[in-house]
This record gives C-alpha cells, sequence and structure tokens, in this order.
C-alpha cells in the first residue's frame, strides 16, 4: 500500500517536505500540459476529419461510389477505416476530458487507452496506405505525425504514471 498522509499520497521524495506533496494536486503545474491536449485533441481531430478526409471525399465522390466507373475498393475501404478511426478517436477524446475535468481515478487508465489508441491507428493507417497503394509515394506527414505521437507518449505516459500531482488530483 503506497504511503498517505491526511489523505495524499506521499512518495519518498515528498517524505522530507510533506508541505509540498500536500499542495500537489489539482489540474495545475506540469499537468495544465495534458489537460490542453486533453481539450484540444477531440477538436482537432474533428477538424482534420472534415477538411482532410470528407471534403476531399465529397469532392470526389465518384472514386468511393460502387456505380462510379471509376469506384476503387482501395480508396473506399482506407477511406472507411479512417472515418470509423477517426470517430472512435473523437469519441474516446470526448470520454477523457468529461472524466479529466470530472478528476475521475479513471482518468489515468483512460488517458493510457487514448494514446495508445491513437498511435495503434496511425500505425495501422501508415500500413494500409503502404498496402493499398503501393505505387504512391509516402505519407511523409502521417509518418511525421507518428514520429510525434510517439514522443509525447514518451513523455506523458511516464509522468501519469508517477507524477505526485496526477495521484493526488484523480481520486473521485
Amino acid at each position: 500500500m503506497e504511503p498517505m498522509k491526511n489523505g495524499q499520497l506521499i512518495t519518498p521524495m515528498d517524505e522530507r517536505r510533506p508541505e509540498r506533496a500536500a499542495r500537489l494536486e489539482g489540474i495545475g503545474g506540469w499537468l495544465l500540459m495534458p489537460a490542453f491536449g486533453v481539450i484540444v485533441a477531440p477538436l482537432r481531430t474533428l477538424q482534420g476529419t472534415v477538411v482532410d478526409l470528407i471534403q476531399p471525399l465529397l469532392a470526389h465522390s465518384a472514386i468511393i461510389s460502387p456505380r462510379s466507373p471509376t469506384f476503387s475498393y482501395r480508396a473506399a475501404g482506407l477511406a472507411s477505416f479512417e472515418l470509423l478511426a477517426n470517430l472512435a478517436l473523437i469519441v474516446v477524446g470526448i470520454w477523457l476530458a468529461w472524466l479529466f475535468f470530472r478528476k475521475a481515478k479513471e482518468t489515468p487508465k483512460w488517458f493510457y487507452i487514448a494514446a495508445g489508441l491513437g498511435i495503434a491507428i496511425q500505425v495501422v493507417d501508415l500500413m494500409l496506405y503502404k498496402l493499398l497503394f503501393p505505387e504512391l509515394p509516402p505519407q511523409q506527414a502521417a509518418e511525421k505525425q507518428l514520429g510525434t505521437s510517439v514522443v509525447a507518449c514518451a513523455i506523458w505516459l511516464p509522468y501519469f504514471h508517477l507524477s505526485v500531482r496526477v495521484k493526488n488530483t484523480f481520486v473521485r
């Protein structure tokens, strides 16, 4: 069992300074960065879905219309996957934001799930693109975004696991 003092989690470093550990709660400090990301992520995914997927599909609907002579199963399949994946990311993102600002104890678990799901979807999307369209050049922007996501996870997942503020904040 982890050491507690007045209902607050105390780490070995904070045992020497218990007054500091007691102040480490609430959405503040470095936790403001993930809070911003939790707000922005579903909005950014929605914006990207509309601008990068739905609008181009509406402009070139013949490629995904089965009755069209230019219909492509490959394009329709990839577009369907991306639409469903983005919808899943938006739903999980909204759920995570709700938990986060309620300070629910399930928040860290859902933070890990959202991060893992985001990376998994990016990897599968890149693999599908390369599998379905080997004749096209690589998606450098998508590969760069995957790298950015991996770096963000390398920073924020350990923070959520080790932070006294996170442990003291998400308790409801």
